[in-house]
Parts: structure tokens; C-alpha cells; sequence
């Protein structure tokens, strides 16, 4: 039996059942698709990319021909072919497989056929999208979460395509509702909301948003922030206005990658980060990792986006 599922506004057609996808119609036509069918992994010795975390490889990506193997720290390993949209996993659908999938994999699918997919969060307020953008453990989530708890609905805590219209307006297409929070964060912020495990063996849990209603497809955005990195120094809500190169910079080190050797789609990911910097107002954002102090970063981050871009709002 076929399941289709919406992610990123696009249908997703795979014999598992991903509880974490809305489902669609079974008459919608698909434009990716998973299959598990585990077998024995692949012998690779070379890697074209690695991405090292504490000394070990968390992603190793090699290129097969057409196609590309993705092996990850915990074993699980998928074949994707970019020109099918197709995925395929060596193992059955467990919690870690489906997530590996939905943060990593697609993404990195998407990107390979042409889209600017960012690892951020994205939170849908009156004058449009807020994007927060920056390294894990920045506060992304954190920040998704703060505003849903203030009415404003998620669209996603990980990973958005951005794009520019022919009207130059920029816009957000969320992958999937997600709210992912470590312990600390989720006894602050989700309350008794419903919550699962994201992985087999990781920390994180799965939480339902607040308001978790009808998503929208494609929002405008209405501002970026790249968050700084988490300081004991930072005792005040800091907005301070960057150069469109230091913050393109910022959008590219975060964009989802799947062949980071094929220059031509270097060249095209580095245009379209201009084109999203070009057109939206941006900051560095900085706030100290207080979660009394949340309300403030809400208002703050909303406060500038109704007006000017102010150097330091402490």
C-alpha cells in the first residue's frame, strides 16, 4: 500500500507510514519517493564529504554515478537519486530512519534538484515569516517555540526552502510542522503537549505546536535573523545590523548540501542566498540563554520587524 504525505509543499509517496508528514490525498501525484528495503550497506572507502563532530563523522555523502549514498553515526544509510526523487534506506522505517529522512535527507534531495534549503526555524507573525537561522544548539527551536507559545503559528524548527518571486518578494515553504526541544527547553516551553521521541537513541523529543492547525503552503518572509552564538556575557536582547555579505555568508553555511562538489550548484546555491539577502530586511540576533527572558526576545525580534532595524535593542 502507497501513503502520500505533503513536505514542503510537495508530494511524498512511500510505502511506510510517516506519522510525521500530513497526509494527502491517495489521488495526489507523486514527486519523491522512499522506500525501506533494508539489505547489506554499501563498501565505501572514499568519501566526497564528511561532516566531523567530537572526532566522528555524524554524515559521510559519496557520489555512485547518478545517485548518492548517505551514511550516517548511527549506521543508517540511503541511496538517493536527484533525477527520480527517489530515496532508498537499507533498513525498515524506525523513528531514527524517519529522521534522518525528514532533516537530512530531503533536504539535501531538494537542493540537489535546484532549491535553497535552509536549517532553520520559521515562525508565521501578522506582517509575514520570521526566519531564525544558525548553528544546532543556537536556540532555533527555542525561538520557534517561544513565539508559538505567544499565538504565532510554527512553520517548521529545522529546515525551509527560501525563494525569491517574480514580484522580488521573498519566500518561505516550510518542509514539515515540527517542534523538536531538548529536555531543558521542553519543560519550559511545551507544557503537556504530546511528545514522542525523534529518535531511537537521541535526546531530542517531538512535540505537537500550539495551535497545530492547517498549515500554510508558502508564506512571505518578512525578516532573517542569524542568531549568535550562545554567550554567559550576553545580559541583553542585542538586533545589530550586518553587511548583506556577512550575512549571506551566515544563510550559506546553513543550507542543506548534497553534492558539495559539483561547482555549478556552488555557484547557483551562493546566487540564490544573494537574491533571499538582497530583498528581506536581515540582523544578527543575541539574547541571553534565560528562558524568563523569552518574552523580551519576542518582542524585541517584533518590534523591529514594525519598524526600524535598531544597532542594540538592550
Amino acid at each position: 500500500m502507497l501513503h502520500s504525505y505533503g513536505y514542503c509543499s510537495i508530494v511524498l509517496v512511500s510505502r511506510e507510514e510517516i506519522d510525521e508528514l500530513p497526509r494527502m490525498p491517495a489521488t495526489a501525484s507523486g514527486q519523491l519517493s522512499f522506500l525501506a528495503e533494508p539489505g547489506p550497506q554499501a563498501d565505501v572507502h572514499d568519501w566526497d564529504y564528511q561532516s566531523v563532530h567530537g572526532g566522528e563523522a555524524t554524515i559521510s555523502i559519496a557520489r555512485l554515478g547518478d545517485q548518492h549514498l548517505l551514511q550516517f553515526y548511527d549506521g543508517v544509510e540511503f541511496c538517493v537519486d536527484p533525477q527520480r526523487g527517489a530515496v532508498v534506506c537499507s533498513q525498515s522505517a524506525t523513528s531514527s530512519v524517519r529522521h534522518h529522512l525528514l532533516d537530512q535527507v530531503l533536504p539535501r534531495l531538494l537542493n540537489a534538484q535546484g532549491s535553497l534549503m535552509v536549517h532553520g526555524s520559521a515562525v508565521l507573525t501578522d506582517r509575514g515569516a520570521v526566519v531564525f537561522v544558525g548553528e544546532s544548539g543556537y536556540g532555533k527551536s527555542t525561538l520557534a517555540a517561544a513565539f508559538n507559545g505567544h499565538g504565532h503559528t510554527l512553520l517548521t524548527d529545522d529546515c525551509m526552502r527560501l525563494s525569491v518571486d517574480r514580484n522580488a518578494v521573498v519566500q518561505c515553504t516550510p518542509t514539515y510542522p515540527s517542534l523538536r526541544l531538548w529536555p531543558d527547553s521542553s519543560a519550559r516551553l511545551a507544557g503537556d503537549s504530546a511528545s514522542k521521541p525523534m529518535s531511537d537513541n537521541g535526546q531530542k523529543w517531538r512535540f505537537e505546536p500550539v495551535g497545530n492547525h492547517a498549515q500554510p503552503g508558502i508564506v512571505p518572509v518578512a525578516g532573517l535573523c542569524l542568531l549568535g552564538a550562545p554567550s554567559s556575557s550576553c545580559d541583553s536582547v542585542e538586533l545589530v545590523e550586518r553587511s548583506a555579505t556577512h550575512t549571506a555568508a551566515g544563510l550559506i553555511s546553513q543550507c542543506f548540501r548534497l553534492d558539495l562538489t559539483n561547482a555549478a550548484a556552488t555557484a547557483t546555491t551562493f546566487e540564490q542566498a544573494m537574491a533571499v539577502v538582497d530583498h528581506i530586511p536581515a540582523v544578527e540576533l543575541r539574547y541571553p540563554r534565560d528562558f524568563a527572558q523569552l518574552p523580551d526576545v519576542v518582542d524585541a525580534v517584533l518590534n523591529w520587524m514594525s519598524g526600524p532595524v535598531p544597532a542594540n535593542l538592550g
